[in-house]
Formats: C-alpha cells, sequence, structure tokens
C-alpha cells in the first residue's frame, strides 16, 4: 500500500497555482517556486502534505517517512509526484 501518482498530482497542482513571485522551495533558488512535504506511514498507508519550513510543526511531521521536492511554474506535477512516492519507497526498503 502507498501513495499514489492520482492522490498526489492535485496536490502539487494546487501547490503550483499558488506560487508567489516572492517565494523559493529551496534556499539559493533563483525562480519561484514551493516546497513540499510528504509525509507517509507505509503500515497504515496514512499520509499527509505541508508546504514550506514549519520548524516541525504540521500534516507531514508526524509520520515516519518523508518526501521532500520543490514545486515551480514549470514544474510537470505527474513527475514532481512521482519523485516523491520514490523517495518514500526507498525509505521503506
Amino acid at each position: 500500500m502507498g501513495i499514489s501518482i492520482r492522490q498526489l498530482y492535485p496536490v502539487i497542482l494546487g501547490i503550483k497555482r499558488d506560487i508567489s513571485d516572492e517565494y523559493r522551495a529551496f534556499e539559493g533558488d533563483e525562480i519561484p517556486g514551493i516546497q513540499v512535504t510528504v509525509g507517509f506511514d507505509h503500515e497504515t498507508g496514512d499520509w499527509g502534505f505541508q508546504t514550506g519550513d514549519n520548524s516541525f510543526v504540521g500534516s507531514a511531521y508526524h509520520y515516519p517517512i518523508w518526501g521532500v521536492a520543490g514545486v515551480y511554474r514549470t514544474s510537470n506535477c505527474r513527475e514532481v509526484a512521482r519523485e516523491i512516492i520514490e523517495e518514500i519507497r526507498e525509505q521503506e526498503l
């Protein structure tokens, strides 16, 4: 059991639509973007997400496995979802 691209795609798309000119996904980025963290529990299949650096509070931090990615205006939402899912799967092994 895991997170599917079908589940993550609308989340990534919504984040992409909210990118403001002053946002940066990662320190040193020169183009606007938003960082997204997806937390996952492989035992229950539960997951949550949050954007930005919330100093260890938010709906993703209480999960044992995380996937982190930057979302930019030029991002392919399916590819970002796939990247996050792959990062989570690597931690499950």
